[in-house]
């Protein structure tokens, strides 16, 4: 959109065995040029909004289990251009989601939530 924003979508991903995690997301990004850099070194700010879905086997009863939610991830990173067309990224992510589950105590039914996941990703941006 200009120099220092863009927007664009974030697919994030993470499995480990039977489970999974799947998020994707609309971000705005913005970007500042660090002090003494040339122009090479940026600190980037972002945001954005969409869903995550989860996948869960519980290993005693074999069962799978799948949630879905909101996410908001927000974040703070840098980037460095190693050419004009490549950038080594670095960024640390917060990730605001409803994904949980329903215990059942004492006859009463509590929502058990997981509210921030952090997230930190090493990239190549070309």
């Amino acid at each position: 959109m200009s120099r220092s924003f863009s927007v664009g979508p974030l697919a994030q991903y993470a499995g480990v065995g039977n489970d999974f995690l799947f998020g994707f997301s609309a971000q705005g990004k913005y970007w500042w040029d660090l002090p003494g850099t040339d122009h090479l070194a940026k600190l980037v700010l972002q945001g954005g909004i969409g869903f995550v879905r989860a996948g869960i086997v519980d290993t005693d009863s074999g069962t799978a289990n799948t949630y879905g939610s909101f996410l908001i991830p927000i974040g703070v990173g840098v980037d460095y251009a190693v050419t004009e067309r490549l950038a080594l990224t670095a960024d640390f992510l917060l990730n605001f989601t409803s994904l949980g589950e329903t215990v059942r105590t004492s006859g009463q039914d509590f929502d058990l939530h997981t509210n921030i996941m952090p997230a930190f990703y090493l990239g190549i941006r070309f």
